[in-house]
């Protein structure tokens, strides 16, 4: 059910100009309702994932990544069509889980004496 929201969502339409005008923040704006979120966003530039959502100087604002580059941006929510997502719907992204192989690699470097000083 999740998954057939999150692309009813995806084919939606992009936010209209009006709306995206809206989108500036003023200068120095404070940072209010600052929470993390896992929701797969899209726009006509392509999909991102917000990781970070907040209202920036009261415009409400995402912190998207880039799921294969892992370029972070600040955008306008009212830019982007977003859904809920989760680790397993991401798997095949740079953003999926660490394996058991990678965790026990940094747990051998982790367990290994460091010289006294």
């Amino acid at each position: 059910m999740k998954r057939l929201l999150a692309l009813v969502l995806l084919c939606l339409p992009t936010a209209s100009p009006a709306i995206a005008e809206s989108c500036t923040p003023p200068a120095g704006g404070a940072v209010a309702d600052y929470r993390a979120v896992f929701e797969i966003c899209r726009d006509a530039q392509g999909v991102r994932l917000a990781t970070r959502a907040m209202s920036l100087g009261g415009v409400r604002t995402l912190l998207t990544v880039d799921p294969q580059s892992l370029t972070t941006r600040l955008e306008c929510a009212a830019r982007l069509v977003c859904a809920p997502t989760d680790d397993e719907a991401q798997k095949t992204t740079r953003l999926r889980p660490p394996s058991a192989t990678a965790f026990l690699a940094a747990a051998k470097i982790g367990a290994m004496k460091l010289p006294e000083w």
